[in-house]
């Protein structure tokens, strides 16, 4: 898991959009802990849930933001944290899955952490 190659990550994105950039992945430290935010219409409240992560006392962790086609402004919040150094996957579907399972199994795919929260 920790510290998978950018080929494999690049593979399990071909249907989605907006994978981070390649140089971010190769050159950070595996983290302790990987963050994976799923998500699907809850725009209402995808900022508190972002925040509530990223405001940890605990540092060692990344973020994986998914979303899962969602029609309401979820990914205009979720590109507000593009930019964030703790994001490390922002991967919005082109296509709803019809299934928050599908959307776990592509967070654990693309998590580096020895530990995983699906938050």
């Amino acid at each position: 898991m920790c510290c998978q190659s950018n080929a494999d990550t690049q593979e399990m994105a071909i249907e989605s959009r907006n994978i981070l950039s390649e140089e971010r992945e190769t050159h950070t430290p595996c983290p302790a802990v990987s963050v994976v935010v799923p998500n699907f219409n809850y725009a209402r409240y995808l900022p508190q849930r972002i925040e509530s992560v990223l405001n940890q006392t605990f540092t060692d962790f990344e973020v994986i933001l998914l979303d899962d086609a969602s029609t309401d402004n979820s990914t205009e919040i979720i590109e507000r944290y593009r930019n964030n150094p703790k994001v490390s996957h922002i991967v919005i579907n082109e296509r709803n899955t019809g299934s928050p399972f599908a959307q776990w199994q592509r967070g654990i795919e693309l998590a580096r952490g020895k530990y995983i929260w699906i938050a």
